[in-house]
């Protein structure tokens, strides 16, 4: 999904780092975070998957962020929006988003889309609308 060039972009950004777990001296996953203010944003991930159920990499990911958030200051841990059912067990909450989108040329068929994803992103997290 993201390659070396996303990485080489981001890594000059103040508060960007790499969490990565290794096995055998082998990179087996690791998160693509920012750090800003009091918030840890895990923003992309990339896991080898093959043996992601033997090694518990992304478990083992997610304890490192907690255990990280926590040496950095941060009060907050954006998980982002994938995986809602193991971050819900892992005792991570929801959180309702808001985003204002423009479209100048009222792109309608654009509109009803995002409108239809926003309430099945919210049903799948939980979430009641206000």
């Amino acid at each position: 999904m993201y390659g070396a060039d996303i990485f080489a972009a981001v890594a000059d950004i103040p508060g960007a780092m790499l969490l990565a777990a290794e096995h055998d001296d082998a990179l087996v996953g690791g998160f693509l975070c920012f750090h800003y203010r009091d918030v840890l944003n895990l923003w992309a991930a990339g896991i080898d998957y093959p043996r992601l159920r033997t090694l518990h990499t992304y478990t083992g990911l997610m304890l490192a962020s907690v255990e990280l958030a926590a040496d950095l200051g941060a009060t907050t841990i954006d998980a982002g929006r994938a995986n809602y059912r193991y971050k819900r067990a892992a005792g991570l909450s929801p959180v309702a988003l808001r985003t204002l989108a423009y479209f100048p040329d009222r792109d309608a068929a654009t509109a009803r889309a995002l409108h239809t994803t926003g309430h099945g992103m919210e049903a799948c997290a939980g979430l009641r609308r206000f």
